[in-house]
This record gives C-alpha cells, sequence and structure tokens, in this order.
C-alpha cells in the first residue's frame, strides 16, 4: 500500500515592514508597501497591519506599487496594482482586497507603473527597455513601446488639453540610457527624445503649475524642461518639450526619488548618501522681491563698474541675467533632512486634524524593513524642521533572522534577529513583545513556557521572564566569542534539576542551571561547569532521554558524550564540511545532521553507523529537524527551500519554495501541526498542516513536470520567441509592438484546447459510426432479428455540450491575458480545425467577442499558411460574411443600452435625485446615519 502524508500549505507571515526593491504609497489613512513577495497594508493610526496581500505560488519579489487615485475614481473602482521581479503586474480591488488578474507581458522586473487620468489604462516600465499599456476593464495588454535602450525609471501619465476641442495624452519615460522621451498614446509612437548628455536619469518630477517636468540625473544637476508646444523651423516638425537648463543639487549622489509636495510649495529630492534635500518653489510675490534685490545689487556693481571703467562687461552680464530661465529663478535650496539609514523611497499623506487637513506630514521607507512617519514645519526663521511621528520597528526585524524558537504549548515563538528578540503569537503571528539586545544566535524556551534563554554574538547570554517582558538576567562575556548553541534538559543523567548547555566559537562548552535568587527572589543562571573542546562548537543538544549529550565541531565531526561522566561513547566522521545543525529523534534511535557540503546524514545512536547520507539541497544546510515522536523531518538551506522528508524510506515527501532569502532557521510545534522558519529577507513565514493527503510520487511528478517545462520555456521559447520579435522591431525600425511572453501556464493551457480538440473530433467520428450503423440497422432490423440498436455516444463526456460548445467552453475558460500566448503553442494543423468550429459559432451569433478574438490572433499569427490554402480562404469569407452582422448586433445591442442608460441619468438629473451610478450616493449616505 502506497504511503500518504498529511499535507503543509503556507499560511501567513510575519515581520513584514518595507522592502528595500520596492517604493511606499500613501491611499486612505494608510500606507502600502511591498516586502519580499507580499504587498503590506498598514494602518496609519493604529500601526497595526490591515491586510497582507499576495499570489499562491508567487515566488519574485515586489518591484513597484501604484494605486488608481484619478478624477474618476468614483466611476471606476479604487485598483491596487504591484508589479513584480519576473515581469508580472498583480491587481487587487482595494475595496475588499479581492484579486483582479495579472497582467504579464514583461520580460524582466516592473520599475514603474502609472494609471491614466480614468483609471481605465495601466503603464507600466521595465527592466527590459520596454513600455507597455494595459486595457484593465478587458485585462489585455494594447501594445508594447520599444525605444529605449536602457532600463526604465520612471514614468508619468499627462493629459494635455489644446483647446476647447482637442486633446493628447502622453506618456514621458525615463531611463538609464540618458534619454528622455515623449510618447503620444494616440499613434502609439515617441514623438520627441531630449537627451541627458549620457548621464543615467533615475526619476522625474511634474510640476503642474507651469507645466515644467524636473529630471534627476546621476550627477550633481537637476534637468528642467518646459512642456510648451510650438513648431520647430529647423526640422518642419512639431516640438512639445525644450529644455530649459540646469539647476545644482547639493548632492552629488544619484537621487532616489524626487517629489513635489500637495500644495507644490516644496520640492522633496531623496538621495543615495542618506539624505532629502529639500527645495523651495518661490511664488509670484517672491519672485518679484527676489529680482528687485539682484536688480538693486546689480545697479550697485554698475555705479561701481563705471568708476572702474567696465561698462561694457556689465552690459553683457546683465543682459544674461535676463535671459535665465523663469523657473531656474524659482527654485531655491531650502533645507537638508539627514538620516542614519539607508533611504528607499517616501510618500506624502495627509492628516485630519480638528477639521483641517495638514499636508506637512511624510513617511520614509529604509532598506532595513523598517518605516517611520515625519512631520516638517516651518520654524522661526522660516526653515523646515523635521519631527518624528512615529515608527515600526516593533513590526519586525532590521536583519536577517538567526534563531527561533517555538514554545512548548506552541502559544508563542520566540525570534532572534541582528538587533533585538521578538516575541510572537503563533495564533495571528502578531508582535507581542521586542527586547533590544545583541545580534542573536540562538533562543530556547525553557520547561512551562514562562522564561527563555537567548545568545549572541558577543558571547551574551539573556535570561527572559515572558508574563514581566523584561530581560531580569544578562551575563557578559558568558563565552569570550559567539554562542551559536542553546539548549537544556529538564533532568539529565547525573543532575537533579534542569541544566542548559551552551556551546560557541571559544571552544567552550559550558553548563548552566537555574537557581531562585535569595535577595532578588529572581530566578539565575549559574555556571556548573566548563568542558573545552579541540575546535570551534556550532551545535550542542542533549538527547531525549537525558543519556547523552552531543555536539557538532567545526573539524566536521559530531562527538556523543555521557551526561553524567562526560565521557565519550560515539564519533560520527563522514561530512565533508562542518555540521551546522543536528537533531535527535524522540525514540533516541536516530541522529539527523546537517553539513555545509549540502548533505544530510542520518546515524544510528546505537553503534554510530550511518543509514544513510542525502544529497538534500543546492546550498549549504542550515537547520534540521525532527517532527515529535516520528522520524519526518525538515531541512532548511541557503537555497532558499525547505524540504519535508521520511526518514524511515529516506523520501522527499514535500518542498516549499516560497522563501526569498537565505532560509536561516527554523521550529516545529510540539505535534508538528505547523512550522515557521526564518530567512535572509527578515519574514517568518509559517505553514500549517490540513488533512489533505500528499504521495510522494504525485508530488515528484510535479516538481519534475515543473522543471521540464521552465527549462523548456526559458531557453527554447526565449530564443525563437523573443528574439525574433526584436529582430523584427529593429529590422522594421519600429517603435510599437505586441506583448510577448511565453510561460509554462501557456504551454499547459495549449495542451488542454489541442486535447478538447481531438477529444471532440474522437466523439464526431464515433457520431459518424453511429449514425452509419443506425441507418443500417433501421433497415435490416426486420430481416435480422438479432440486430441490436447501436449505442448513442455518451454527451457527458464534453460535459454535456455540442462539440463545436465543447472547444469553445475549453477555450474561454483560459484567462484572457493569456489567450493569445496560449494559442501560440497550438500546433499549425489544429489551427486550422479551430478555424473550422469558428465558422459554426458566427454561423450561430455564439460569443462573438471570444470568436472575434480567437480569429484575428489566428489571422496575425498564420496570414501566409491561411492566404496558401483555397479551403481556409473559402472558409474565410464565409466568416467574414456572418461574424460582420454579428459584431452590427452587438454595436447595435450596446449603444441601445448605453442609450437608456442615459435616459434614466437624465430623468434621475431633473428629478434632482442623487445618481446611482455614482459612487457620491454612498458617501452622502453614510452622513445620515
Amino acid at each position: 500500500m502506497v504511503k500518504a502524508y498529511l499535507r503543509y500549505v503556507f499560511n501567513k507571515t510575519a515581520g513584514l515592514v518595507t522592502g528595500h526593491s520596492s517604493n511606499i504609497i500613501y491611499y486612505d489613512n494608510m500606507i502600502i508597501s511591498g516586502n519580499s513577495q507580499y504587498v503590506l497594508i498598514l494602518d496609519i493610526k493604529t500601526g497595526e497591519v490591515v491586510q497582507t496581500l499576495y499570489e499562491n505560488n508567487k515566488n519574485s519579489e515586489v518591484t513597484s506599487l501604484a494605486i488608481s487615485v484619478t478624477n474618476a475614481t468614483k466611476q471606476h473602482n479604487v485598483i491596487l496594482a504591484a508589479g513584480f521581479a519576473d515581469g508580472d503586474v498583480i491587481l487587487w480591488n482595494w475595496e475588499d482586497f479581492s484579486y483582479k488578474c495579472n497582467l504579464n507581458g514583461h520580460k524582466s522586473n516592473v520599475s514603474h507603473i502609472q494609471f491614466n487620468d480614468d483609471g481605465t489604462q495601466l503603464i507600466t516600465g521595465s527592466g527590459d527597455t520596454s513600455i507597455i499599456v494595459w486595457d484593465i476593464l478587458g485585462e489585455q495588454p494594447l501594445y508594447k513601446l520599444a525605444g529605449h535602450k536602457n532600463a526604465i525609471t520612471d514614468l508619468f501619465y499627462y493629459k494635455y488639453q489644446e483647446n476647447e476641442f482637442t486633446t493628447h495624452e502622453f506618456i514621458l519615460s525615463t531611463s538609464k540610457d540618458g534619454l528622455f522621451k515623449l510618447w503620444d498614446m494616440s499613434i502609439s509612437s515617441s514623438v520627441q527624445t531630449i537627451s541627458s548628455l549620457s548621464n543615467e536619469v533615475w526619476n522625474m518630477t511634474f510640476y503642474k503649475k507651469e507645466k515644467t517636468i524636473l529630471l534627476g540625473t546621476n550627477n550633481d544637476e537637476i534637468v528642467i524642461l518646459k512642456f510648451a508646444p510650438s513648431f520647430d523651423p529647423v526640422t518642419n516638425q512639431k516640438k512639445f518639450i525644450e529644455h530649459v537648463g540646469n539647476y545644482k543639487k547639493q548632492s552629488f549622489q544619484r537621487p532616489i526619488q524626487m517629489e513635489f509636495n500637495q500644495s507644490q510649495e516644496y520640492l522633496f529630492l531623496m538621495t543615495n548618501d542618506k539624505t532629502v534635500e529639500i527645495y523651495k518653489i518661490l511664488s509670484d510675490e517672491e519672485n518679484k522681491k527676489k529680482q528687485k534685490r539682484k536688480q538693486k545689487k546689480l545697479k550697485k556693481k554698475e555705479e561701481k563698474m563705471e568708476i572702474e571703467g567696465k561698462e561694457e562687461e556689465e552690459e553683457v552680464e546683465g543682459e544674461e541675467l535676463i535671459k535665465e530661465s523663469l523657473f531656474t529663478e524659482r527654485i531655491q535650496y531650502h533645507t537638508t533632512f539627514h538620516f542614519q539609514k539607508k533611504l528607499r523611497s517616501f510618500t506624502f499623506y495627509n492628516q485630519v486634524q480638528k477639521g483641517k487637513r495638514n499636508h506637512n506630514l511624510f513617511a520614509v521607507s529604509y532598506h532595513n524593513n523598517n518605516m517611520e512617519l515625519y512631520e516638517f514645519q516651518v520654524n522661526q526663521n522660516s526653515y523646515l524642521e523635521q519631527k518624528m511621528n512615529q515608527d515600526y520597528n516593533r513590526l519586525g526585524h532590521r536583519q536577517a533572522i538567526r534563531a527561533l524558537a517555538v514554545s512548548d504549548n506552541d502559544a508563542l515563538i520566540a525570534s532572534g534577529g541582528g538587533e533585538s528578540l521578538k516575541l510572537w503569537s503563533s495564533e495571528d503571528l502578531q508582535s507581542v513583545r521586542t527586547f533590544e539586545t545583541g545580534h542573536i544566535t540562538a533562543v530556547r524556551f525553557l520547561p512551562r513556557n514562562r522564561f527563555f534563554i537567548a545568545a549572541d554574538k558577543e558571547g551574551t547570554i539573556y535570561l527572559v521572564d515572558i508574563p514581566k517582558g523584561d530581560i531580569i538576567q544578562t551575563i557578559q562575556n558568558a563565552h569570550e566569542a559567539s554562542i551559536w548553541s542553546i539548549d537544556y534538559h529538564e533532568s539529565p543523567h547525573g543532575y537533579e534539576s534542569i541544566v542548559i548547555i551552551t556551546g560557541g566559537a571559544d571552544r567552550k562548552l559550558k553548563f548552566w542551571e537555574l537557581i531562585l535568587n535569595s535577595e532578588t527572589k529572581l530566578l539565575e543562571l549559574q555556571e556548573l561547569k566548563t568542558l573545552y573542546m579541540s575546535e570551534e562548537v556550532l551545535c550542542a543538544k542533549f538527547a531525549p532521554n537525558g543519556y547523552h549529550y552531543a555536539v557538532s565541531l567545526l573539524d566536521q565531526s559530531i562527538i556523543i558524550n555521557f551526561s553524567d561522566s562526560d565521557k565519550l561513547f560515539l564519533t560520527f566522521y563522514g561530512h565533508k564540511l562542518p555540521v551546522l545543525s543536528f537533531d535527535i529523534s524522540s525514540d533516541n534511535a536516530l541522529l539527523l545532521s546537517g553539513s555545509a557540503d549540502k548533505n544530510v546524514k542520518l546515524w544510528g545512536m546505537d553503534y554510530g553507523n550511518c543509514h544513510k547520507s542525502i544529497f538534500a539541497h543546492q546550498d549549504a544546510i542550515t537547520c534540521v529537524k525532527f517532527v515529535k515522536d516520528t522520524h519526518y523531518f525538515f531541512t532548511a538551506s541557503k537555497d532558499r527551500t525547505v524540504k519535508y522528508w521520511d526518514g524511515d524510506t529516506y523520501q522527499l515527501v514535500m518542498q516549499f519554495d516560497e522563501c526569498l532569502g537565505e532560509v536561516w532557521t527554523l521550529a516545529v510545534s510540539s505535534i508538528g501541526d505547523f512550522f515557521v522558519t526564518g530567512s535572509g529577507d527578515r519574514l517568518i513565514r509559517m505553514w500549517k498542516q490540513n488533512k489533505d493527503q500528499v504521495f510522494v510520487q504525485e508530488e515528484e511528478e510535479k516538481r519534475m513536470e515543473k522543471m521540464m517545462i521552465e527549462d523548456y520555456t526559458e531557453e527554447q521559447l526565449k530564443r525563437e520567441g523573443e528574439e525574433s520579435h526584436k529582430q523584427i522591431l529593429q529590422k522594421q525600425n519600429m517603435e510599437v509592438g505586441e506583448v510577448i511572453k511565453k510561460k509554462f501556464e501557456n504551454l499547459k493551457y495549449g495542451e488542454e484546447i489541442m486535447a478538447a480538440i481531438d477529444q471532440a473530433e474522437e466523439l464526431r467520428d464515433q457520431y459518424v459510426d453511429y449514425e452509419n450503423q443506425l441507418v443500417y440497422y433501421e433497415k435490416n432490423k426486420h430481416i435480422l432479428k438479432e440486430l441490436k440498436e447501436p449505442e448513442k455516444p455518451n454527451l457527458q463526456t464534453l460535459q454535456n455540450l455540442s462539440i463545436p460548445e465543447y472547444v469553445l467552453f475549453v477555450i474561454g475558460k483560459i484567462k484572457t491575458i493569456e489567450l493569445e500566448n496560449s494559442l501560440k503553442f497550438v500546433h499549425v494543423s489544429y489551427i486550422e480545425k479551430i478555424l473550422y468550429y469558428l465558422n459554426f459559432y458566427v454561423e450561430n451569433n455564439i460569443n462573438t467577442e471570444l470568436a472575434s478574438r480567437i480569429l484575428f490572433f489566428i489571422l496575425k499569427s498564420h496570414e501566409t499558411h491561411i492566404l496558401n490554402s483555397k479551403k481556409l480562404v473559402k472558409l474565410l469569407i464565409n466568416i467574414q460574411k456572418h461574424l460582420r452582422q454579428n459584431i452590427s448586433k452587438e454595436r447595435d445591442t450596446i449603444g441601445m443600452n448605453l442609450c437608456g442608460i442615459q435616459m434614466i441619468q437624465n430623468d434621475l438629473k431633473s428629478r434632482k435625485t442623487d445618481d446611482i451610478f455614482s459612487d457620491d450616493i454612498f458617501s452622502k449616505r453614510s452622513t445620515l446615519f
């Protein structure tokens, strides 16, 4: 009988604040940030995490965020968009945080996202140098813009009202290639390009009052452009942008983000040297005063020059002053905010206080998984001052998590990072306590879950009282170097109380006991003895029965000693690199070791023989744990994976790939119903066991299939599809093209379409045979009495649909965004069959929209093949005849519906009734209750 296991599924994560690769944005009293593959919604007032958004099986980092806060938000639902490192863009509905769709078209990280004014289109820029414009309602790409030669760094959508009847929609883009481009969305092409003289352009911002564009480059200058449509007599073409001038900034480091505050009074420029430079934009009155002061200075200089006989030179100087740009005169350096940590992003937010809106608030995110809220105010000297309002240190660790432990009752989880100890509730993974410490390397709960101990890299041991929420004892220099391991036993052989064992890089193994201090009436750790090892101690543990303790050393060996006499019992040799972690099974039968040589070994605790050696991971194994009372075990590695094994059959049961950082530690609950991991991306992840059964062979087949398909799509399709597409664009000198990105999901969908056609064709042949047999039966049933009536084919295999309808049903299940890329995997012979099915659909007016979409793709991709076949050409002529009629009917129906809706709206307005098609009615209704 095949052995079955219970499945572990990803449950939740903790420690999220901000990531080092994503920006932060503000909306509706919430701060939205991206960390690893998760999008975090944080309430500003309470400082609590409201929602964590993620898509299953998405193991890519969030790189960009945007929200559709537009003038048309009342007509359309607010949408949150997140771009990922693999080129995908995922959309969620803000109202209920429900998943909307996944837009995949980029081949590299999504660097910037921008919505248009009415929130119906999405513009994305990527590290693959392309810009894609998406139709959000149709969930499909409209076109792809290819003109830059390096990664896109920033995008801006601008709607220009030329006159009362003419409106232009533009996309402004910047890139590391040093170019600024203006794209006209009506013609899907670039209409103007401006170079920044070989300097990389990292970001831009738009000053709406004067239609001025500011570009941040990697030198000490801000490039200033003016949106001023004019006619260029040299090129005989219309010109939209002109270069006004440059402005020197204070820092020579590249700008990370550049943005005006809500009132557009100040320009905030975040740089790579931990500063935010503030520039004041002078008002008209302030600018006039400044010009008057300059004129006074100029007159004084003229008088002085007349005396010295230098009138001509000063006249030229005065002319140059007059020619200076108006905006370069209006921008003025104000002050600089300094920070202690590396900055990543900032956003302004509004806070209502006593009925007034305060615009002087902003949030800053750092590279170390932290965020702070600041308030800036004008002081008596008319300068801005920053004041911290709130920080979110308690929500997560600043550095990699190196130690984890679960309490005996599974209620609490303790984690240790580079700066603190934290306690979490295992129920909801909310932070309970935070203790400021050194760089924690080991942590362990003591019996009855009231105390836990921890150790750090400096050799310090901490004893923490959980109910009091305080560190009751700190032992400085408990070891002379880093402490790598802590373990305890309630009553090991030869002792009468709880004994704690610690091992470190100082080659010492120390034993401690808990005593009650007679003066303070508090528990304390007291050293019992010290053993000197030949090498550094990497891990130390007591056997569950307390008769032995095991120690792994830097010389790749594991030694087992008797607890009472400390005499050597066994020595394990076999690993080629040091054993970083080991564990002993509950029945004291097996010792499990994980090493930096990527191997896991199972040893017998009776004779010390190696039962099995498994090449388990692609990088060093950092932690191994047995599930209590079983021989099942988990392994964690620096290759960012966690694996679940059966120690009796030596088989891999499950593999978990959700971690995006090196997995340094893991902990398993007392009954094995959940486990948690701590990784280099500073996050704690939890998996819980459910009642679904897992079979080893099925899981292995899934892993192999995924590997094969990924290899195929990455190597073959990139070479055949993407490179050929780029060559076509280069040959034709085109800036616009179709979006091509084939994934292994598309291959599966393509196979499903071909399988559905094969199934339909097979059933059609069965029907032909059935009809022939039926005719033969009707003719000969009176002659041949033994002749039986033929059985009618069963339509249940096609879900009780007709043969053509079933094929359309299978194609219709594919997402709109995936349809064209999936049809690319369908063989030409099947494409011909699909055309015959399309003819049936249009003749019977079945799903005209889907049929038109499929037909358009086939004509675009297989035009040459179709034109060379007379049968297919005749078929297309018939399809065209019926399709035109169907589309005309659909257009008339939509037009009639629109007219009906407009009549209802006009009727409601004439009655002065709230518009039921606007969200205003809901905001008004809420004020009545």
